[in-house]
């Protein structure tokens, strides 16, 4: 959740070469975040975070030196629990690419991010400055990232954004009668999530409850989760009673990649717009013969089959209908972002795992029968 790493420093855009028209790279997903492969002065290539909510590229301080990057001064970097905890260096990067797109002079940041990620994971985060110049467009449901020359015209499926603080993108966005600005975060796992004030001005559809804790850059919070009783909107994007993520260290409201995997976004930085086109997810076909292999109980979860439909239900939860979006992968009707799937053994559904709102599967191996 970069969004909530506060930088004190003000950088010029890297100069950039970009062939024509776009370039598109894969990307893969570490603990629930995008991740694009990089090269750093000729070196790597190396995995980094694509984050929406970092106001400048960061490098792990020990990569940096094993890079051997000239530092070019210092900074003050935290969270909002206090904003200048630590102090960290600024460094060059002469070139960094990704994919064909090659940016040079790049300004990051560096401070030792080993906490984070037990000192395992990506090397560092890509931030919205390297593409001040260019569109950056998320496919997450693709899996793809891709860079381009040009304008967003303006659209029904487009909207503007101001400046915020840390170089963060803030949009309008609804949840029945509330409206807010949320800053678009895919360095966050989760979907929608909120300050635990506005848990007191929403209807939830269940109860509150504690789900797991998060880490910023220098401080732990505890998360909750319950369903909302509303639909919320982003431009032209809609999502029935979605599940929200609380938590008292956030400034203010933000959403993430389960959001975003059910829109295709395009950045224009130039001109402060934002296209987000709603992504149809089409349902894929499940044999008869195929739905009843998946029937069963799986730790606190159980999957019935009824009329050619799989349903999930959770020990005191309500029924709800499972989507097919690929083999053995299934959304949840009418919870956006919502994601189940299956592993089997020797041809046999043996486990289920569900993405919660945390963006961290669940894991459960099927009961003995």
């Amino acid at each position: 959740m970069t969004i909530l790493l506060a930088l004190f420093l003000l950088a010029a855009p890297a100069a950039t070469a970009v062939p024509e028209p776009v370039v598109a790279v894969p990307l893969k997903f570490v603990v629930g975040k995008p991740v694009v492969s990089v090269t750093i002065n000729g070196k790597g290539p190396y995995d980094f975070f694509l984050d929406t909510g970092a106001g400048m590229t960061v490098i792990d301080s020990d990569f940096a030196e094993e890079l051997k990057l000239p530092v070019t001064g210092t900074t003050r970097i935290g969270d909002p629990t206090n904003p200048q905890a630590i102090e960290a260096k600024t460094a060059n990067v002469k070139r960094l690419t990704i994919g064909s797109a090659e940016f040079q002079d790049v300004e990051v940041v560096t401070w030792d991010r080993r906490d984070l990620y037990g000192g395992t994971g990506p090397r560092g985060v890509i931030g919205n400055p390297l593409f001040a110049k260019h569109l950056l467009t998320l496919d997450l449901g693709k899996g793809e990232a891709r860079i381009a020359r040009g304008e967003v015209a303006p659209g029904p499926d487009v909207v503007t954004y101001e400046p915020s603080e840390g170089g963060v993108f803030r949009i309008p966005v609804s949840i029945g009668d509330l409206t807010m600005e949320a800053a678009i975060d895919s360095g966050s796992p989760s979907g929608f999530a909120l300050p635990k004030r506005y848990a007191e001005q929403l209807k939830l559809a269940t109860p509150l409850l504690e789900v797991g804790r998060g880490r910023m850059a220098n401080s732990e919070f505890v998360i909750s989760s319950a369903t909302v009783d509303a639909t919320a909107r982003i431009g032209m994007n809609m999502f029935p009673r979605p599940v929200v993520a609380f938590n008292d260290a956030l400034p203010g409201a933000l959403f993430g990649v389960q959001v975003l995997r059910n829109m295709v976004m395009t950045i224009d930085q130039k001109n402060r717009r934002i296209r987000l086109t709603p992504v149809v997810v089409a349902a894929a076909p499940v044999a008869a013969v195929a739905v009843g292999d998946y029937a069963g109980r799986f730790g606190i979860r159980t999957i019935t089959a009824k009329d050619g439909d799989l349903f999930l239900q959770r020990d005191g939860g309500r029924l709800l209908k499972l989507v097919a979006v690929g083999n053995d992968e299934f959304t949840i009707d009418g919870i956006a972002g919502a994601r189940v799937r299956f592993t089997r053994s020797a041809g046999k559904v043996t486990s289920l795992e569900v993405l919660n709102p945390a963006g961290q599967w669940e894991k459960a191996p099927r009961d003995n029968e």
